[in-house]
């Protein structure tokens, strides 16, 4: 017998750009103009008639699984090495990161041979940068705008991953539902951990740990103020300045803050997205920074953060890809992550704690 080819859901769009201003600062809630128009061409489903997004989405399950990444899955024996080795590097001076690697990377991570360049288009590009940024791409690429915008992004990608020394892995909750429809979501999640795995061949079943390592983690009164305690200098890098909260929260005299332009589809701010050009403003601001050497720095930038995480780490300091835990703290952007906002909250972090 046979099994019916599962469906991805997936829209085909046309992006018909009108018009462009002048670049302005990040973020600036003037630079809020029509720029496109997104037709929606069809709803089809994607018909997946060789089971090729099957198999990746299932092999990934079952690498979930067979890792222990399910439930609450941080236990001290997961928890106590992961969180040493984050303190070693802070006291040694030594380069560290830990990138997560969620659907949204997942989709950039298996182009073209996974999804198309319409999911691409509306999944990626303008769902996260929005229209202001695809038309920057469209103009910088011509004829081929697609292919050559995903080389770049992948570039930046694949460059944060390759060179973190931990890597959060998509968990086996986000498979829970792939036996009745299998989604463009858990398709991401496939390739990610196709990717991470090919990468990191030699993961350690009981050291391994999810994409959702820091909420878990943002739970504990003590996470994170026994880190920052560690370092030198606590940075932020994210769309949010709470400097002012966290500072007292984790127990140190300062945290500085570096913002980043915020994900497109969740804010009222519709300018310009961190890709293809904001990005380089954010690299700039890290690299003038000089050496990073003990310095902590807290991440939450989308697919950019894990790109922001390798230009800290070869400039000596660690860097954290905790991602929407900023959401949770400020109670902003993402619903889910907002929603997290009743167990992930700056005042449940104790300083007195270590």
């Amino acid at each position: 017998m046979v099994d019916e080819p599962k469906e991805c859901n997936a829209v085909q769009a046309v992006l018909e750009i009108e018009s462009i201003g002048q670049m302005t600062a990040m973020n600036n809630p003037e630079f809020d103009f029509r720029v496109a128009e997104l037709e929606v061409r069809s709803a089809t489903p994607v018909r997946d008639l060789i089971g090729r997004r099957e198999a990746i989405a299932g092999f990934a399950k079952a690498a979930a699984k067979r890792l222990g990444l399910e439930g609450y899955y941080m236990n001290d024996d997961r928890r106590i090495p992961f969180q040493s080795a984050i303190e070693q590097a802070l006291l040694s001076r030594t380069p560290y990161s830990v990138v997560r690697l969620g659907d949204a990377e997942g989709r950039v991570l298996g182009y073209p041979l996974y999804f198309s360049q319409y999911e691409i288009l509306t999944q990626v590009l303008y769902y996260q940068f929005g229209p202001k940024s695809v038309h920057e791409t469209r103009g910088r690429f011509g004829r081929n705008w697609v292919d050559g915008t995903m080389a770049d992004l992948s570039r930046l990608v694949r460059a944060g991953v390759d060179n973190a020394d931990v890597v959060g892995l998509p968990v086996y909750d986000y498979f829970r539902t792939i036996d009745e429809v299998l989604t463009p979501g858990h398709l991401g999640y496939g390739c990610a951990m196709h990717y991470a795995l090919g990468r990191f061949s030699q993961i350690d079943p009981a050291r391994a740990v999810g994409a959702n390592v820091f909420q878990i983690l943002a739970e504990r009164p003590d996470f994170f103020p026994q880190i920052a305690k560690r370092a030198a200098a606590v940075w932020t890098v994210g769309p949010w300045d709470m400097s002012a909260e966290l500072a007292p929260a984790l127990g140190i005299a300062k945290v500085t803050h570096i913002e980043v332009p915020r994900h497109f589809t969740w804010t009222e701010d519709k300018g310009a997205g961190q890709f293809p050009l904001l990005y380089a403003v954010v690299e700039q601001r890290l690299r003038a920074l000089g050496n990073l050497q003990g310095q902590l720095f807290l991440v939450g930038a989308g697919l950019m953060g894990k790109w922001y995480c390798a230009v800290i780490k070869e400039h000596g300091g660690v860097a954290l890809d905790i991602g929407s835990v900023f959401d949770s703290w400020a109670k902003k952007s993402r619903p889910d992550a907002v929603s997290n906002g009743a167990r992930i909250r700056i005042d449940v972090l104790d300083p007195s704690r270590d």
